[in-house]
C-alpha cells in the first residue's frame, strides 16, 4: 500500500506549471497540471491505500503483541490521532511559507518515502530467501 501511496503522492506533488518556450515561430506556452477528475481519482486511490495500510498496521499489532494488544493498540491509535491533529497544522504552515498548494503532498511524499525505507530495513531484509546461507555456514 505504501508503494501505491508513493506513486499517487509523486503525481500529486507536482505543482501547476505554466511554461513558455521560445521557438523559432515565437513563444509556445504549455500548461502542466492535473485535471479535476484525475486529482479526484488520485485522492481516492491515496485514501484507499492509506486505509488499507492502517488496517494492516493493526493486523501486525495483533500478531506481534498478542499479550499486550490493548496498550499497544492504544499507543498506535494515539500516534494516529496525534498525526491527524498535527499534520493539517503543519500543512497550513508549509502552505503559508511556500505559497505552493501541492507542498503538503510533497511533505507526505517524503514521509511515505522514509516509511518505505524503514519498512525495507525492518521487514524485507529479515526475510529468508530460499537457499540462503547464514553467516555460520548452515543453510536456512
Amino acid at each position: 500500500m505504501l508503494w501505491a501511496a508513493w506513486i499517487c503522492l509523486f503525481i500529486l506533488s507536482y505543482p501547476q506549471t505554466d511554461l513558455v518556450v521560445q521557438t523559432i515561430h515565437g513563444p509556445a506556452s504549455f500548461h502542466i497540471g492535473l485535471p479535476a477528475w484525475m486529482f479526484a481519482g488520485l485522492m481516492f486511490a491515496l485514501g484507499v491505500s492509506f486505509a488499507c495500510g492502517m488496517a494492516s498496521v493493526f493486523k501486525y499489532v495483533g500478531e506481534d503483541f498478542p499479550d499486550n494488544l490493548g496498550p499497544v493498540s492504544g499507543i498506535v491509535g494515539l500516534a494516529g490521532g496525534l498525526g491527524g491533529f498535527l499534520l493539517p497544522i503543519l500543512f497550513g504552515v508549509i502552505l503559508d511559507l511556500t505559497g505552493v498548494y501541492s507542498s503538503c503532498f510533497m511533505l507526505l511524499y517524503g514521509i511515505v518515502w522514509v516509511s518505505l525505507i524503514l519498512a525495507y530495513i525492518t521487514e524485507v531484509r529479515k526475510t529468508n530467501v530460499m537457499g540462503s546461507v547464514h553467516p555460520v555456514g548452515k543453510a536456512v
